[in-house]
């Protein structure tokens, strides 16, 4: 199944992607009387087992009906939003693709997390508002996990279990701001200089349940700045597969459900190919089977170098 919210007169409404189109889950729960309808993606994680298996059978039952087109939107006119907003964690891993290792000149030995959070999160279509103080705003497209339930030191033979479902996103990043105040030190990165500012964080356009995708590899993955291919890869490359990163994540730490796990990104990366992001560019970060997210790259001031 795929899941999203959608906006229906200045109001988010939870939806379906289904072959037909958009399904307007909340609009046919209050047609129809259905009290037990979730609100959001973020209310049904939260019994998700539950709210998966009454979704599951409320969305069939729709497509069944002859009224179903009342309840029907096209696909590209809707509107999505975010599929999540208050996750209390977004883990982002850094440096999880051989590719990525061999232009970076290097890979961890484990999971290597940096946080961002809910403000950093767009939804598909939103724009990206690109810091003062940058001039190099990167891209990287990414698989993302959604936690569907709490655990705490998860084993990765039962990681999987954990999966609520995946979805789309792309970790922008300002290249220039990772060096201030560090450069010429001992210090490292500025991560949160560099990866953690409002709207830098595209999510979406919603998220496939767990069962849609029982393998998660091979995916590819793809990204094309206003049609031009800039990342191709696939989750293969990843060097720590999901139950890997769940467990590094989890360790000592409790996940809970909506947290967020993105899992790398691989070559192709402004900052080795010299091809960074301009104002008005538009991006398309895609991973098959899940989903294409597009964004609007917006500079709040000129680009300077």
């Amino acid at each position: 199944m795929r899941l999203g919210s959608i906006l229906v007169d200045g109001k988010s409404h939870l939806c379906s992607v289904t072959s037909g189109g958009v399904l307007d889950l909340t609009k046919a729960a209050s047609t129809l009387g259905e009290g037990k309808s979730p609100r959001s993606i973020d209310e049904a994680l939260g019994e998700w087992n539950e709210s998966l298996e009454w979704l599951t059978r409320f969305v069939g039952q729709l497509v069944r009906r002859p009224d179903v087109g009342n309840f029907l939107s096209d696909v590209q006119s809707a509107k999505f939003l975010p599929p999540l907003i208050s996750p209390s964690k977004i883990l982002c891993v850094f440096v999880n693709y051989h590719s990525h290792g061999q232009e970076i000149g290097g890979a961890p030995t484990e999971p290597v997390f940096f946080f961002k959070h809910s403000r950093c999160i767009v939804g598909d279509g939103d724009e990206v508002f690109v810091p003062k103080f940058s001039a190099k705003a990167d891209h990287e497209v990414e698989l993302a996990l959604i936690i569907g339930k709490e655990g705490k030191d998860i084993q990765p033979v039962e990681a999987y279990g954990y999966v609520a479902g995946y979805t789309v996103l792309n970790d922008i990043s300002f290249r220039d701001g990772m060096k201030r105040g560090v450069e010429g030190t001992v210090l490292g990165r500025n991560l949160y200089r560099g990866k953690v500012a409002d709207t830098s964080l595209p999510l979406g356009p919603y998220i496939v349940t767990r069962d849609e995708i029982p393998n998660p590899y091979p995916l590819k993955l793809a990204l094309r700045v206003n049609g031009e291919a800039r990342q191709d890869g696939t989750t293969n490359d990843m060097i720590f597969k999901i139950p890997d990163l769940i467990s590094g994540a989890s360790e000592d730490n409790t996940l809970l459900p909506g947290d967020i796990i993105a899992t790398g990104t691989c070559s192709g990366v402004g900052l080795y190919t010299g091809k960074y992001l301009n104002d008005g560019d538009l991006v398309e970060a895609e991973v098959e089977n899940v989903g294409i997210l597009r964004s609007r790259i917006r500079f709040r001031q000129a680009k300077t170098t």
